[in-house]
């Protein structure tokens, strides 16, 4: 085994915990597992020795046909650093000398193209979508959840106390109901399917309380004012079913959401083709679909290549 990709790994087990990791880490960190298959076989390695070590669960998951390892038990009693160095476990001393002590927490990952529920006790109930990427702190499994990025829909019964869920920009809390949200590029989006829910700045002085109601959506962008609309339900629940709703989307829009799903992407000619507007449900992950789909549906040709590229016919 290669002390350096372990010695690599660990460093990349310590930056995709961290508060700070960006969506660019994510990118270098899918792109590191893409160039050696050995890449792969030791950071899963090195994720069974982070959980059994220090109480860290992460469910790494770097391709939709690599299943995330499930979490370990919350307050279960870990070996110490020392007794698996006595064990003589496989991975040897370099990744536990060179990676800091992880926190006792879980971090869940999702995979392009890939969706995960997960059950944090009884009365919690989340679903994971493509690309996200969640945190649960310590001591707090049946009271918070962090959403770093991506999707996750929500699902509460009643409760003795509030459940909260942080973005860096706001907090999310209701007792019980349904909700989705989404934090994509700096966007947050909340939706209410069922019950209500506060959505609450962190920061002094960046804006009011919003409560919303069952069927409203909170859009939140950095640089527009707050906005809250009420769109068709079965637009906002299509993608737990492995679907995406278009109603006269621009195709600009339609392009970035279906790429979330894909390792195949596509790219807009700058000629104006981003602007022509599409509708209809679309199988997500489905690029091939969608771009015959376009060529019948609007004046468009395609160009293959490592990426699709669309353009308008002339």
């Amino acid at each position: 085994m290669s002390s350096s990709i372990t010695r690599t790994a660990a460093r990349w087990m310590a930056r995709l915990h961290a508060e700070d990791c960006s969506e660019a880490d994510r990118q270098a960190f899918r792109a590191w597992l893409a160039e050696d298959a050995r890449h792969r076989a030791i950071f899963e390695q090195a994720s069974d020795v982070w959980a059994e070590v220090g109480g860290l669960a992460p469910s790494y998951a770097p391709s939709a046909g690599h299943p995330a390892h499930a979490p370990s038990r919350a307050g279960r009693r870990m070996p110490t650093r020392r007794a698996v160095l006595a064990g003589g476990m496989l991975l040897g001393t370099s990744l536990l000398v060179d990676a800091p002590r992880p926190a006792e927490a879980e971090i869940y990952v999702t995979a392009i193209g890939q969706q995960r529920r997960l059950r944090l006790g009884p009365k919690i109930d989340i679903l994971l979508d493509t690309d996200t990427t969640v945190l649960v702190p310590p001591h707090a499994r049946h009271r918070r959840l962090v959403l770093r990025c991506g999707q996750a829909a929500i699902g509460l019964a009643r409760r003795d106390h509030p459940y909260r869920v942080e973005t860096p920009t706001h907090a999310l809390v209701a007792e019980c109901g349904q909700f989705d949200v989404r934090l994509i590029d700096r966007r947050l989006t909340a939706t209410v399917l069922a019950g209500s829910l506060a959505v609450l700045p962190r920061a002094s002085g960046a804006g009011q309380p919003v409560r919303l109601e069952a069927g409203q959506r909170l859009r939140v962008d950095p640089d527009l004012p707050p906005r809250i609309d009420r769109p068709p339900v079965e637009d906002l629940m299509a993608w737990q079913s492995g679907r995406l709703a278009f109603r006269e989307t621009p195709l600009g829009d339609a392009v970035r959401e279906m790429n979330r799903y894909s390792l195949m992407k596509m790219e807009l000619a700058p000629d104006g083709v981003a602007a022509l507007r599409i509708s209809g449900f679309y199988h997500a992950g489905n690029t091939a679909g969608f771009v015959r789909a376009l060529q019948a549906l609007l004046p468009v040709k395609v160009r293959q290549g490592q990426t699709i590229h669309i353009m308008k016919v002339l």
